[in-house]
């Protein structure tokens, strides 16, 4: 059962994508709008986001309907997991409708190559770092929920032209994130075991999933600083930045590290990829937000 919700997490993680796209990228307009006193357009698009949100989550969760089994074999299901596979995504998926959640599908299409490289090691461990994976979205999530809350204070304070209160709002976010991050790199790191025990009572996935989750958490402040700048080049505007950010993050990096890695390292190498991407990711994000703030005329700064 562990397995198989490790499958389906992409496939739930898709309809949230649905639904980022309207509300992320919807609401930055939104907010700019209000920002230039045009409060009649940004209704009319905020009536637009929500019914283009629906109708796209509709059909996208009709069409996991008729195509389940294909897509979960696709995902790496064994025939020992299949049907739990298929159970758990009708009830997440199909009847889930639009979740109201966070992420963006270039995460999404990551975690399908770490389930599908992870369950070429078997079950047992594409169970526990199925396990991580859903353990590292409490914190992951927060910061995520820290970064929508900035968009619209800072696509205001953008469009408005009050740079200093909008560099406040994104400092002290920022702050914030990477606050909660390393309280949860302590907290994860010490009581990994628990954590693991909290899930599954197997004691071969408890093994596995402490090593996971010890390796993994390091990067929880570093994803947080990842998404911070693609969420603030959505909220002034510069959608360009905003998608090669996450095109270099997962696709440059994350992705080629993974099949590097694995290759290299085994599956601890699947583990240790997301704080190595995340580096690399980190310093690119600053370099392209230091070329906005100099484009923009704005001082150097963080």
């Amino acid at each position: 059962m562990v397995a198989s919700c490790s499958l389906v997490l992409p496939v739930y993680m898709l309809t949230i994508v649905i639904s980022n796209i309207f509300g992320a990228g919807g609401g930055t307009l939104i907010a700019r709008l209000i920002g230039k006193g045009e409060d009649d357009e940004a209704s009319r698009v905020s009536a637009a986001c929500i019914w283009m949100a629906l109708g796209l989550g509709l059909a996208f969760s009709l069409m996991c309907f008729f195509v389940m089994t294909p897509l979960l074999i696709f995902l790496g299901a064994s025939d020992n997991v299949l049907e739990y596979s298929r159970q758990y995504m009708f009830f997440v998926v199909v009847l889930g409708g639009i979740p109201a959640a966070v992420g963006v599908i270039l995460f999404d299409l990551c975690n399908i190559v770490i389930n599908r490289l992870s369950a070429s090691y078997g079950d047992i461990e594409l169970a526990a770092i199925g396990i991580v994976l859903k353990a590292e979205r409490l914190p992951l999530n927060i910061g995520i929920g820290i970064c929508l809350g900035m968009i619209p204070l800072l696509a205001y304070n953008y469009s408005s032209g009050n740079r200093k209160r909008m560099d406040e709002f994104f400092r002290f976010g920022r702050a914030v994130g990477l606050g909660i991050g390393i309280t949860c790199v302590i907290l994860y790191y010490v009581f990994a075991p628990v954590i693991m025990q909290a899930f599954i009572g197997d004691a071969e996935t408890v093994r596995y999933g402490t090593m996971f989750l010890r390796a993994r958490c390091f990067a929880t402040p570093l994803m947080f600083l990842c998404f911070s700048m693609v969420h603030f080049t959505q909220a002034i505007g510069r959608g360009n930045a905003s998608f090669w950010m996450a095109v270099i993050r997962q696709i440059v990096f994350n992705i080629q590290i993974l099949f590097l890695f694995n290759r290299l390292f085994g599956v601890m190498g699947i583990v240790w990829t997301q704080i190595v991407a995340d580096i690399f990711t980190v310093i690119v994000s600053y370099i392209i937000y230091a070329g906005i703030r100099k484009s923009e005329g704005w001082p150097a700064g963080l």
